[in-house]
């Protein structure tokens, strides 16, 4: 929880401040986590003890529904995989702009499987929210397209599921 707090008031902080871009605010993230661990743990595997959800080595589909299934169950995801998260999505987060064009081709829309764009706003760490959304339109990429507006885990209780799993979808 002291993590947790620490973590969210960077996020604030940051948010509030100079318009930081979402690599830096990941890069603070992870020094937060593994300060508030006190070691930089990076395990190389998950715990020889963890029964839970084990991911593939590369992102599948059904991963992302397992994901969906263990935090809906309030089962814990080993720290392997939640940093392997983290770490991914720094990366590629670096690589992108902070500002990205959105083109919708309604033409190419009509004549494929993909329906749109699904605008999330503020789920304020409400996983129960994300899950029912997820349920109605689909995994992100299937059918629509998601952009998630800001607000994402400023209180609720799954809030670092939320993350995680905001994280995974777009990785």
């Amino acid at each position: 929880n002291e993590a947790l707090s620490k973590i969210l008031d960077i996020i604030e902080m940051e948010q509030e401040r100079d318009c930081i871009s979402n690599a830096e605010l990941f890069d603070q993230l992870l020094i937060t986590f593994s300060t508030q661990m006190k070691t930089y743990l990076v395990p190389s595997s998950p715990e020889n003890d963890y029964v839970g959800v084990h991911l593939g080595q590369y992102y599948e589909d059904n991963d992302f529904d397992l994901l969906l299934k263990t935090f809906k169950n309030n089962q814990v995801l080993d720290a392997f995989y939640v940093l392997k998260i983290l770490q991914d999505a720094k990366e590629k987060l670096f690589k992108m702009p902070n500002i990205r064009e959105c083109v919708i081709d309604e033409d190419k829309a009509m004549s494929t499987s993909e329906k749109g764009v699904i605008i999330v706003g503020d789920l304020h760490g409400n996983y129960n929210d994300l899950v029912h959304i997820l349920e109605k339109y689909g995994t992100p990429g299937t059918k629509y397209k998601y952009v998630f507006n800001g607000d994402f885990v400023d209180r609720g209780i799954k809030q670092i599921e939320v993350l995680i799993i905001l994280l995974y979808a777009f990785i």
